[in-house]
Formats: C-alpha cells, sequence, structure tokens
C-alpha cells in the first residue's frame, strides 16, 4: 500500500511540473537556466535543487498551517520572479554563484503556489512520507526533465541556427519577459 501511495504521488508532483497548469513554474526554471549551457551541469543541478529545498520548506509549512498567504497574492508574486530573472538574464553580463541563492529565495515563493494545488487534494490530511516527499520528489525528477530537454532543444537550435548564447538567452528571456508581465498584470485584475 506505502509504495503505491509513493509512486502514485511521485507521478503527481512529475505531472504538476510538467502541465500546463504549471506553465508558470517551468518557465521559471528554464530562464533561470537560459544563461547556461549543459556543461554547466553542476551549476545548473545546484539551482534547481535550491529551488526544491526552499519550494519544499514554504509547501510544508503552508500545508501545516504556520505560512498563511492569500492564493491570488502568491500567484500575482510568482510572475515577478519569473520577471527578475528575466531581466538579470539581459542586464547582467557574468552571473555570479548568488544565483544558486535568488533560485532558492524565489523558490520560497513558489513553493505556496504549489501548496495551494496539493491544497485542492488533500484538505486537512495528508502524510509527510507518503504524500508529500513523494510529490516534491516528483516535481525534482520533473524539473529534471524539463532541463534536460531545453537543454537538449537549446544546443540542437543554437547549432542548426548559430546562434550565440548570448543571442538565445535574449531572444528567449525578452519572449519569456512579455509572457510573465501579461500573466503579472492578469494574476493583479484578481487581487
Amino acid at each position: 500500500m506505502f509504495v503505491s501511495v509513493f509512486v502514485q504521488h511521485l507521478k503527481l508532483g512529475i505531472t504538476h511540473i510538467i502541465n500546463i497548469n504549471g506553465l508558470d513554474h517551468v518557465l521559471f526554471i528554464v530562464v533561470m537556466i537560459a544563461v547556461y549551457t549543459h556543461r554547466d551541469a553542476k551549476k545548473i543541478l545546484w539551482i534547481i535543487t535550491s529551488f526544491t529545498i526552499a519550494h519544499s520548506l514554504t509547501l510544508l509549512l503552508s500545508l501545516l498551517k504556520i505560512l498563511i498567504i492569500p492564493a491570488n497574492w502568491v500567484e500575482a508574486i510568482i510572475p515577478l520572479t519569473i520577471m527578475f530573472t528575466c531581466i538579470e538574464n539581459l542586464y547582467i553580463c557574468q552571473l555570479q554563484d548568488y544565483r544558486v541563492i535568488v533560485s532558492g529565495i524565489f523558490g520560497l515563493v513558489h513553493g505556496m503556489g504549489f501548496s495551494n494545488s496539493f491544497q485542492e487534494i488533500y484538505d486537512t490530511e495528508f502524510s509527510l512520507t507518503e504524500h508529500l516527499l513523494p510529490f516534491n520528489l516528483g516535481i525534482e525528477v520533473g524539473q529534471l526533465i524539463i532541463v534536460t530537454v531545453i537543454l537538449t532543444l537549446q544546443k540542437s537550435i543554437m547549432q542548426y541556427t548559430r546562434l550565440t548564447l548570448k543571442q538565445w538567452n535574449t531572444l528567449f528571456s525578452l519572449t519569456v519577459l512579455c509572457v510573465s508581465m501579461y500573466w503579472f498584470i492578469l494574476r493583479c485584475t484578481k487581487l
């Protein structure tokens, strides 16, 4: 029984991040790595792991009702994290190692967003080991799948089009910046 529930929630975490409803989280992860290539795998892994640890913390605190922030506020703040990252990608020539910290800080915000989805499934009762742990592991696996796909596409597109990393980053970051600005405006109308 435990194994089947664990696997079910692992799959739930993966599908939560890899679906159209999780697109804001996907774009955040993708724009965080837009300035890197497959050769930066270690940095990317630290960035993704920092995000996962941080969102796991706020997800837990939100589910335990220790941290309570209205869902519509959280949903409005999430596009700001994406916008900030896009702007940073466009204007900071050499990113420092603090991107791991920024990813963690923004992961705190995204974790509150994940908690809204999780609470739709479990109103009051959930098990840390049967539900929450595999859900978070599923999100991490989903993010690693996304990163792998994006880095593979990035490499192919850059080779085919002869785009430099800077050009790729500019094109991608500007596109995502426009999408996140739209989301921010749209979500602010719901406050």
